[in-house]
C-alpha cells in the first residue's frame, strides 16, 4: 500500500500546472447548451442574431470533446519525446470512471421517474418495458450513443459521456503514437482530423440532402448516427490531443499574439452564429473546430481579459461544478419547473426569460452542492474502491 502511495505522490509531483482560465470556459460553454435545451423558444421571438446564438449551443458539446482530448494530451503526454514510460492504462481508466460515472449515474437515478412514466405512457405496455430495459442497460453500461434509438432515451446529455466513455478507451492507444509525431506531422494531424470531423457530414448532406436540411430538433437514424457515434466523433477529440502535444511543446507564456487570437476566436465566432450561422449537421460536427483550438491555445496560454474572467476564483468553481450542471439539466429542469412555474407541471420547458433564470440559478445552486456533498467525495471512493489507494 505504501509503494502505491509512494507511486501517486511522484505521479502528483510530476503534474503540470493547472489551466485554470479552461476550468471556467466549461461554464460557459455548459450554460450555452443549457440554454440551447431551454431557452430557445423564449429568444424565437426576440432578435434574431441572439436567438441565432442560443440555437447554436449544440456546439458546446463537440467543444467539449475537443477540450478533453486537449486537457488529457497536457496532464498525460508532458514527455518531449517517445522514450517515456507507457501510460498506465488501469490507473487512467480508474480516474476516468471516478470522475465521471458517479455524476453520471446519479443524472440517471434523477432522470428515471420522468423517463419510465414518459415511455411508458406512450408506448404499449411490453413495448414500453423493452424500451425502458434497453435505454437503461445501454445508459447504465454507457453505450447508448452507439445507436441512434438508444442515444437520447434515457437522459438526453448523458449520450456525449457515452461518446466520452469511448475517447477514454481509446486514449491510452493514441496518446503514444501522437507523442512519436514531429512537430510538422502533428500539425498535420490536427489538420486532416478538422477534414476528417466534416466528412460524416458531408457525405450525409449528399446521399441525403432532404434529411440534411432536419432541424436540430428533428430525427432520422442516419441523422443520429452521424450526431451521436463515437467513432464519428474521434477526430474532434484527436484534434485536442494533437493541439495538447503542440502546446506542450511550445512556449508556455503568453504573448500580444495569443491574447488577440483569444479575443478574435471569440468574436469571430459569436459574430458567425448570430449573422451567419453554418448548416446544423455541420456546425454539430466540427465545422468552427478551428475557433474552437485557438480559444482553447489563448486561454491555456493565459493572459488578456477572457482567461482573466476564466481564471477568476468564481468561474473556476462554477466550472468545476459545470459538469454536474450539464449532467443534470434535463431532470433539474423537470423537478424544479413547477415550483416556479405551476401550470409548468410534466414540462421541462420555461414559458419565460424569468422563469428560466430562476430554474438555472436554482440548477447552478443545486450543482454546485452535488460537486462538495456528492461528486468530490464519490469521487475518492471509487478511486479508493478500484485502485486500493486514496490518491487523486
Amino acid at each position: 500500500m505504501s509503494a502505491a502511495r509512494n507511486l501517486t505522490s511522484a505521479r502528483e509531483a510530476q503534474r503540470p500546472a493547472p489551466l485554470p482560465a479552461l476550468t471556467g470556459l466549461r461554464f460557459f460553454l455548459a450554460v450555452h447548451v443549457v440554454a440551447y435545451h431551454f431557452l430557445r423558444g423564449i429568444v424565437s421571438t426576440g432578435p434574431r442574431p441572439i436567438a441565432r446564438v442560443v440555437d447554436n449551443g449544440f456546439i458546446g458539446v463537440g467543444f467539449f470533446f475537443t477540450l478533453s482530448g486537449f486537457v488529457l494530451a497536457y496532464n498525460y503526454m508532458t514527455s518531449p519525446d517517445a522514450s517515456a514510460p507507457a501510460l498506465d492504462r488501469r490507473a487512467f481508466w480508474v480516474a476516468r470512471v471516478a470522475r465521471v460515472y458517479p455524476v453520471y449515474l446519479l443524472g440517471m437515478l434523477a432522470a428515471a421517474p420522468f423517463v419510465i412514466s414518459d415511455i411508458l405512457a406512450g408506448d404499449a405496455p411490453l413495448a414500453g418495458a423493452v424500451k425502458v430495459a434497453a435505454g437503461g442497460l445501454s445508459s447504465l453500461t454507457l453505450t447508448q450513443a452507439h445507436l441512434p434509438w438508444t442515444a437520447l432515451v434515457w437522459n438526453g446529455p448523458g449520450w456525449s459521456l457515452s461518446v466520452e466513455a469511448f475517447l477514454y478507451l481509446a486514449f491510452p492507444f493514441v496518446a503514444p503514437t501522437v507523442v512519436r509525431l514531429s512537430p510538422r506531422g502533428t500539425w498535420l494531424l490536427l489538420a486532416c482530423s478538422w477534414v476528417l470531423a466534416l466528412v460524416p457530414p458531408a457525405l450525409y448532406t449528399l446521399l441525403d440532402p432532404a434529411g440534411a436540411a432536419v432541424a436540430s430538433s428533428g430525427f432520422t437514424p442516419w441523422l443520429g448516427v452521424v450526431k451521436f457515434n463515437p467513432i464519428l466523433r474521434v477526430p474532434e477529440f484527436v484534434a485536442g490531443i494533437a493541439l495538447g502535444r503542440l502546446f506542450l511543446v511550445g512556449t508556455p507564456r503568453p504573448t500580444a499574439g495569443t491574447v488577440t487570437l483569444g479575443l478574435a476566436a471569440v468574436a469571430i465566432l459569436v459574430l458567425l452564429l448570430a449573422l451567419a450561422p453554418a448548416p446544423y449537421i455541420f456546425a454539430h460536427n466540427g465545422l468552427y473546430l478551428p475557433l474552437m483550438w485557438a480559444l482553447i491555445w489563448a486561454l491555456a496560454k493565459g493572459g488578456g481579459p477572457i482567461a482573466v474572467l476564466c481564471s477568476a476564483g468564481l468561474l473556476q468553481f462554477l466550472g468545476e461544478a459545470s459538469y454536474a450542471l450539464y449532467i443534470l439539466q434535463l431532470p433539474l429542469f423537470r423537478w424544479l419547473l413547477p415550483l416556479v412555474e405551476p401550470g409548468a407541471a410534466g414540462s421541462s420547458k420555461p414559458t419565460s426569460f424569468l422563469h428560466f433564470a430562476i430554474v438555472i440559478l436554482a440548477a447552478m445552486v443545486l450543482s454546485s452542492l452535488t460537486l462538495i456533498l456528492f461528486e468530490r467525495p464519490a469521487r475518492r471512493f471509487v478511486r479508493r474502491l478500484l485502485s486500493g489507494t486514496g490518491g487523486a
